[in-house]
């Protein structure tokens, strides 16, 4: 076979290549485009969590347009206050009574019941409170499965996969 002629069908085959990456490129940039719309409209925090903006960042969604908000960070320390659905948490900010929100990050006022398991998201780990005969203590709770890194989920093999 000819040499110029290889060369030929190797630079069509790289250049097919590359075109094959941009598209699958575009069409992820999409998807992250689209799903941070969905996310924005109902949690901006995990929406620009999901595009990787750092902490303390809020997207807000009105349709297809989004809105970049830069929170200011607060140290706070977080106790507990028992209700009928368990530990809550609890702190005090500006003089209110608050917990913390389901995405980990935001202040609310506290309420009873306002978390519904024993599980809590603080910065976006798992904790659960752990209480003594004096006291207690938030403790993140071990992951039960992670992302690979790839998009997949793993399961530790003494967790089965949940049902689709």
């Amino acid at each position: 076979m000819h040499e110029q002629y290889k060369i030929c069908i190797e630079t069509e085959h790289q250049n097919k290549l590359a075109k094959e990456i941009r598209d699958v490129y575009c069409q992820l940039s999409t998807i992250k485009r689209t799903q941070a719309v969905i996310l924005a409209q109902s949690n901006g925090i995990f929406a620009a969590s999901a595009l990787g903006l750092p902490i303390c960042t809020r997207l807000q969604g009105f349709g297809q347009a989004k809105t970049l908000q830069q929170c200011e960070t607060k140290r706070i320390f977080i106790s507990s206050k028992e209700s009928k659905c368990g530990f809550q948490p609890f702190f005090t900010y500006e003089d209110k009574n608050c917990t913390i929100r389901v995405d980990g990050w935001s202040i609310h006022p506290y309420s009873d019941c306002f978390c519904k398991t024993h599980l809590v998201n603080l910065n976006g780990f798992h904790h659960t409170w752990e209480h003594n005969s004096t006291d207690g203590e938030w403790f993140e709770e071990p992951s039960s499965a992670r992302n690979n890194g790839n998009g997949a989920i793993e399961y530790p093999k003494r967790f089965s996969r949940p049902n689709a």
